[in-house]
Parts: structure tokens; sequence; C-alpha cells
């Protein structure tokens, strides 16, 4: 039985039946049955369909504690974000026993970008670059906001020194 834990503790079984694959394309726009890179990729990179398909099969038991699709959402985040992703993956495996080797091994594809990406950014991080380029454009904001400033302040004082020069005062 797939599970996983909320941000709140609170435990979940992630609960796949034709009636709940139904209900992710029409509620959440991602078809379970269609095993292939793009749900991979959907449940891997956008964590509100994830969310929305994750509340679809959990609904009755939310149902019955009272917890709203919103107030689901937002027990979603971070480490049970990857739990939910885990027991979803579990769950497909479980409802398509034919297809468990292949969506097992889209999950380590999954799991291998994710982590050269991570590693990617680390060595960006690392080699100064990243910083440079971020104090970099700091600086642009900052010289852009001086700019407008004195602009303003260089147009305000033309005009106070034209009504001072105007005839009349």
């Amino acid at each position: 039985m797939a599970k996983f834990q909320d941000k709140t503790g609170d435990e979940w079984i992630v609960d796949i039946s034709v009636f709940t694959i139904e209900q992710a394309r029409t509620r959440a726009a991602v078809d379970l049955a269609k095993m292939d890179g793009e749900l991979f990729e959907v449940l891997e990179t956008d964590p509100v369909k994830l969310a929305n398909v994750l509340f679809v099969c959990c609904e009755q038991q939310a149902q019955q504690r009272d917890v709203t699709d919103v107030d689901f959402g937002r027990r979603l985040g971070g480490k049970a974000i990857a739990e939910g992703t885990r027991a979803l993956l579990e769950a497909l495996v479980d409802f398509f026993p034919n297809r468990g080797a292949a969506i097992m091994e889209a999950q380590r594809h999954f799991e291998a970008i994710e982590k050269q990406a991570i590693e990617r950014v680390a060595e960006r991080i690392g080699d100064g670059r990243m910083q440079e380029a971020a104090m970099g454009m700091v600086d642009r904001t900052i010289d852009e906001a001086i700019a407008k400033l004195q602009g303003k302040r260089d147009t305000k004082t033309t005009n106070r020194k034209t009504r001072s020069k105007s005839p009349g005062k």
C-alpha cells in the first residue's frame, strides 16, 4: 500500500482505481494510464498538477478528515512532495503490475536528471560566476534606481526654478 506523510505529519494512502484515473484526467489534466515520459515529467516538474493528482487519489480520506483540496495543497511541499511522488509511482506500479519495471525505470531516469541538475547548480555556485553575475545585476539595479531618483530630483529643481522666475511671483 502506497503511503506518504504531509507537512503536518498526517499519513495518506495513495489509491489508484479506474475512477481516480478518470478524475485525474478531467480534474488535473494528467493521464495516469499513459505511461510515457510526459507523465513522469509532469509529476516531477509540476508540483501543482502533482498535488491535484494526489488529492484525487486521496480525496475520500480528505473528505473523512474535512480537508479541502486547498488545505491538502497547503500540506504539501519539500519532503511531502517527494514522498507523495514516490507513493504515487508505487501506487501506479501496484495498479499496472505489467508496467512496473518501466515505471520504476522512468523514476530512476528522472532522479538521475534531478541529481545532475543539482550538481550543475552547485558547480556554478562554487566557481563564483553565479555570485559575480548576481552582484552585477544588483549593481545595475541600484544604478538605475539612483538615476531615476536623480532624474526626478533634477525635474523638481527645474520646476522650482521655472516657477520662481515666472512673472507675478
